[in-house]
């Protein structure tokens, strides 16, 4: 063990191993490999012993869980033979804290609900917790403050009483509406653990806690670890706190730098050597973080690469915006002449405006450019998306005279020439198309019917009459539905959902609330919001969106005052300046973001400006790094030709084993084309069965399953009633769904079919050549002959669907077989069927080894696949019937309906 970890790793990523303190705080630079490190201490610990469910890491991000638990996978496979990683916990703390509060009796079916969700949430209950007379504000002009409000009581862990008077009742009115509702926002997931830790305990399981970003916790963040945290248990912190750049997210860097304070019997390790840029640009970051307040002055970054013969660090100035771009395209123009790959070189800039000019001038020169919210994608949602929910959130009464009928005749021209170069020339009459799915749209919501609320649905009509579909290398249009997309889920969701004392709004209203959330969040995407669609092309992102990432050449342009450093900015709170005072921005949270973006060069940095005619608008950044860069910038052909040659190596393999879940590779294996537009995309689906009954049938199958004896009809009644919510449906039909869910949980016992000995919900994890697949499987009954694989479906009617079905469970019994486990059978109960006929209705599963090693032989092409970015179409009437991109796809074989 030691000599493999030895070998793996520097002496300064060793060095916490060898600690002689319960608690580690290592300071890891950037590009010092802190994600390594964090692997092979999780190495140690296992290898030590440690059962991995008793090992928690926490990321800041989802991708990054991803990434490091595929890593401990594959590095275990490699060192420790077939060790057994069940119980391994790596996530963000949020998703740690409802999976521990769904534990938790006081929490059954709470719902968690994201930060566009609670925008959403927050305007349609904007008049029950009277928002208007808590800040002065008419709707919906007080959303983002109440929200911003309440993200700094759940992040500093406030009282209510901390709560400024006039806005007290309003926050107390929000907590006690979304825990009748059983509704937990981030900040209230963490509050709720933390509470309820502090009742019980510390887990006294917990062996090793391991806390990447360290530098990015919040003040409530810091109090759930100290209650999490056992006096045996072992804390582990890795951050930097020169990169702390979400201040306004409730990021404290002074958590990072008292850590010692925080946790005792502790010792900080700092980690200097910088695997990942050039000596020069390291100058350069580390004359930025020479004029940082607030960090760990002991460490700087030390180079590990030898220096470059050619210009690494340079700086241009220009007069205006255009001629910026216009040098930013010659600079890029110069590295793909000289045979640099496009996906090489990133410009990142400060604020998602500056992107525009930039992107249009490298597309003229007819580069590729990877920058899905800054092209044609936001101009689908100014120019269709949002002209749509306009026309819808309005009411269009026939006009009573010529001046009226003149206003509707010029507000029905702007209209269509704002959404007509959008539908497909080709079809017949192809604006009178647009007009009578939208007429039949509109006419649905004046009716108030129930499809006026399936907003997706809707929406996926009118493109698909529109002839707007999403060709395979259109990645921008793509970009344009998957955010328009996500936010219509957010409103939808919320707003079809069932509130106590509490009606829905209008369809009418719905619309203009979209069109608002549209206007409010659209432009998070790209700046915080992470897009993972896999492009080709010269990156154009913000620099928040290129945190965690790096490139051999970067640009970081408009480096003037008031652009970069933004202009200090005031938290924009009810609360104080000792509370919320570092939730602004000022000249030092811009500084890191500076360091971050300078960090991410590995061989090249550029940095531009607007200013050359006028010096005193130039960055203070630029002045304080003219030690470094020289007093005046150079021009273009003043840069020594080195520079533009390639002396780096551009085909080194650093690919990250891939994480999936198995539901998401039997997607792939249908069509890669749907498997990339849901899952890479993230374009939402129309809604469809999302109302929770087959959620619930299930729950209360593993329930009764679980139970050591039959129940009564009291209390099988009782369990629906506790266990079983449908917040989507109505009052009535919740109680019908739940009636029906009773009986068919009683016609199970009736048959015996609960009362055998089995285990349910087990989650099963194997590592394969290139990745990890993950699943659970429903039901397992222990028989004479072997194990018996159930999965309990609502009802079997979908033949579209049954290979997939079919697929999950040969996958899951090659799971089991590898692990040694006899499965003699494999069924799909049909429970709906089994109701009615009084008999168990099952679909048997072919298990032969042919037929398993053929789905694993599919799992591991997918996986391939996925990897290689391979996401070519496949149609077929099949899985054409079953897809629910079907609408929004050119490449469709489904039938019409």
């Amino acid at each position: 063990m030691e000599s493999w970890i030895h070998d793996k790793l520097s002496l300064e990523q060793r060095e916490p191993l060898t600690r002689n303190t319960r608690n580690a705080n290592i300071f890891a630079v950037a590009g010092s490999g802190k994600t390594r490190t964090m692997v092979y201490m999780i190495m140690n610990d296992l290898a030590e012993g440690v059962p991995p469910s008793e090992i928690i890491a926490f990321t800041f991000t989802e991708k990054a869980a991803d990434e490091l638990l595929t890593r401990i996978h594959i590095t275990a496979k490699e060192h420790l033979g077939d060790i057994d990683l069940a119980g391994l916990s790596v996530g963000t703390i949020h998703n740690w804290c409802f999976e521990y509060l769904l534990e938790q009796n006081d929490f059954y079916n709470f719902e968690p609900i994201d930060e566009l969700h609670a925008d959403a949430l927050i305007s349609r209950i904007y008049d029950q917790i009277d928002l208007k007379e808590a800040y002065g504000l008419p709707f919906p002009k007080a959303v983002m403050p109440f929200l911003n409000d309440v993200e700094i009581f759940y992040n500093e862990n406030l009282d209510i009483q901390d709560v400024p008077k006039e806005k007290r009742e309003a926050v107390q009115s929000y907590i006690d509406l979304i825990r009748r509702n059983r509704i937990l926002p981030f900040g209230a997931m963490i509050r709720h653990a933390t509470e309820h830790l502090d009742e019980v305990g510390p887990l006294d399981d917990l062996s090793r806690l391991y806390v990447d970003e360290y530098q990015d916790v919040n003040p409530a963040q810091v109090e759930l670890i100290q209650n999490m945290h056992p006096d045996s248990g072992e804390l582990v912190a890795v951050g930097d706190d020169m990169q702390c750049i979400y201040q306004w997210r409730g990021s404290d860097v002074k958590r990072i730098l008292e850590f010692d304070d925080d946790f005792l019997d502790s010792e900080t390790f700092t980690m200097e050597t910088n695997y990942r840029s050039r000596p020069e640009i390291l100058e350069t970051a580390n004359e930025i973080s020479n004029n940082m307040a607030d960090i760990n002055a002991d460490k700087s970054l030390e180079p590990d690469r030898d220096p470059t013969p050619a210009n690494a660090v340079n700086w241009l100035s220009y007069a205006s915006e255009e001629q910026q771009a216009i040098g930013i395209a010659d600079i890029i123009a110069e590295y793909v002449n000289n045979g640099v790959d496009e996906s090489d070189i990133a410009v990142l800039i400060r604020k998602h405006q500056f992107g525009r000019p930039i992107v249009e001038e490298i597309e003229s020169r007819g580069i590729n450019v990877d920058s899905p919210a800054l092209r044609r994608g936001e101009d689908f949602i100014n120019e269709f998306v949002k002209p749509v929910f306009n026309w819808l959130s309005q009411e269009h009464q026939d006009p009573r005279n010529k001046v009226e009928q003149k206003e509707l005749e010029q507000e029905v021209q702007v209209f269509e020439s704002s959404v007509e170069p959008w539908i497909d020339s080709s079809l017949d009459y192809p604006l009178n198309k647009f007009w009578d799915k939208l007429n039949n749209w509109e006419d649905s919501i004046e009716r108030q019917t129930n499809e006026a609320y399936n907003i997706r649905t809707q929406l996926y009509d009118l493109l698909d009459a529109c002839g707007i579909h999403i060709d395979k290398s259109d990645t921008d249009l793509m970009m344009g539905i998957a955010i328009t997309s996500q936010i219509i889920r957010s409103v939808e969701e919320v707003h079809r959902r069932r509130l106590d004392s509490d009606n829905r709004r209008t369809p009418r209203s719905v619309m203009k609330e979209i069109h608002l959330a549209i206007d409010r969040n659209q432009d998070d995407f790209g700046e915080t919001e992470e897009i993972d669609i896999p492009s080709v092309g010269v990156s154009v992102n913000t620099v928040h969106q290129a945190k965690g990432l790096e490139w051999p050449v970067v640009i970081i342009p408009s480096m003037n005052s008031g652009d970069f450093p933004i202009r200090n900015q005031s938290h924009g709170t009810s609360y104080p300046d000792e509370i919320a005072g570092r939730y602004g921005t000022n000249i030092e949270d811009e500084r890191r973001l500076f360091y971050v973006a300078a960090t991410r060069a590995e061989d090249r940095l550029f940095l531009t400006d607007t200013s050359s005619s006028t010096d005193d608008n130039r960055s203070p950044f630029i002045e304080e790094l003219q030690n470094e860069i020289g007093d005046s910038p150079v021009d273009i052909n003043q840069i020594d030709q080195n520079s533009w040659d390639q002396d780096w190596d551009s085909d080194t393999d650093d690919t990250t084993p891939e994480l999936a879940g198995l539901s998401d590779l039997l997607l792939y294996i249908e069509c890669p084309y749907q498997y990339g537009l849901r899952r890479k995309a993230n374009i939402q689906p129309a809604v469809g069965d999302e109302l929770g009954y087959g959620d619930g049938l299930h729950e209360l199958i593993q329930r009764r399953a679980e139970s050591d004896s039959e129940w009564d009809d009291e209390e099988r009644s009782q369990r629906v009633d506790e266990h079983v919510h449908l917040p989507y449906m109505s009052a009535p039909m919740e109680e019908n769904s739940q009636k029906g869910i009773e009986k068919r949980i009683q016609t199970l016992e009736d048959l015996g079919v609960l009362d055998r000995e089995s285990e349910t919900e087990l989650p099963v994890e194997i590592v394969f050549r290139n990745g990890i697949v993950h699943g659970e499987i429903d039901y397992i009954e222990h028989s004479e002959d072997g194990l018996v694989i159930r999965d309990w479906k609502s009802n079997l009617n979908h033949e579209d669907l049954l290979s997939r079905y079919e697929r999950q469970l040969q996958f899951y019994v090659h799971v089991l077989r590898h692990d040694g486990y006899d499965v003699s059978k494999a069924v799909l109960v049909d429970v709906g069927a089994t109701n009615k006929s009084d008999e168990l209705v099952t679909h048997k599963i072919d298990i032969t080894d042919q037929a398993v090693s053929r789905v694993v032989g599919q799992i591991e092409e997918a996986i391939d696949g996925i990897q290689e970015h391979q996401f070519e179409p496949t149609p077929s009437e099949t899985a054409c019937s079953s897809c629910d991109m079907e609408r929004l796809c050119p490449y469709s074989e489904a039938p019409d309906q």
